[in-house]
């Protein structure tokens, strides 16, 4: 039997909160393994929700949900959150130990590994996020971006194949941004899958393999990050385009080419093509 090439396959996926309100109505999309992928809608359309089914928070009520060709209502509690780690958005929800190493700590020791194994596991993620020099500093001393290293460290310390990140970059500075898109960007070289669910359509377009966009808890359209660039589609999905798209949209003599870049590299190349023909 081959090896599994979806990371993730989800087919009729609903769900309701106890209040009766519908997050999830008839989800349906697949995400190849080894890609890095932005969900996207605007706020309430499920995006939370769909992250959370993905490491077992929240169980299937109706559909599937397939993770890594296993169905999750048959696969156990403790493989769904050794194989798909998930940071979420606010650190302070999941950063709560005494130190930080003894956070990150937390879940390799509740897979029921030795001591020698956790304490390598342990400085592998916080070499991994550049927190091992804090690994004895209690979490409520540092920074929201340190924090969110350290949530990070504590998913990587699972060792997970897929890794979700709800709103990353959420109240970082620039600096903070740039150190978290960084790591992912290390992570996705080794093989890891990575999802986020952001609405930064600009790290989203210039950053993602394929864009997933969610409008009020079904799959509005699934593609590659060009799809941003549409217009018609980014106001549908309450969104707008990203910056570099906005500037040759707004420009007659640039939007002719034809062609909408999307990340800067991009736009120069195509900015010296046209001086060059000028």
């Amino acid at each position: 039997m081959g090896v599994e090439t979806r990371a993730i396959e989800a087919s009729g996926l609903h769900y309701a909160y106890a209040d009766g309100t519908v997050a999830l109505d008839g989800v349906s999309l697949s995400v190849p393994r080894g890609q890095r992928v932005a969900m996207m809608g605007a706020n309430g359309a499920g995006k939370s929700t769909f992250l959370l089914h993905l490491n077992g928070v929240y169980r299937v009520q109706r559909g599937t949900l397939r993770i890594l060709g296993q169905d999750t209502r048959q696969a156990p509690e403790s493989w769904l959150r050794s194989s798909v780690g998930l940071v979420f958005q606010d650190p302070d929800n999941q950063v709560f130990a005494p130190s930080v190493a003894d956070d990150v700590a937390f879940g390799p020791l509740n897979l029921g590994l030795d001591d020698t194994q956790v304490q390598r596991r342990v400085r592998a993620a916080l070499q991994a996020v550049g927190m091992e020099h804090l690994a004895r500093k209690a979490p409520h001393h540092l920074s929201f971006g340190q924090k969110k290293r350290v949530a990070i460290a504590g998913v990587l310390a699972m060792q997970p194949e897929i890794i979700v990140l709800d709103e990353p970059m959420a109240f970082l500075d620039p600096q903070g941004q740039q150190e978290v898109l960084d790591i992912m960007t290390e992570l996705h070289a080794q093989g890891k899958t990575i999802i986020v669910a952001t609405h930064d359509v600009d790290m989203a377009c210039a950053w993602a393999d394929q864009v997933l966009i969610l409008e009020q808890g079904h799959l509005l359209v699934s593609g590659g990050p060009e799809i941003l660039t549409d217009p018609e589609l980014t106001s549908q999905a309450g969104l707008r385009l990203p910056l570099i798209a906005q500037v040759f949209a707004a420009v007659p003599q640039l939007d002719t080419v034809g062609a909408r870049p999307r990340t800067v590299s991009q736009a120069a190349a195509l900015l010296q093509k046209i001086m060059a023909c000028q």
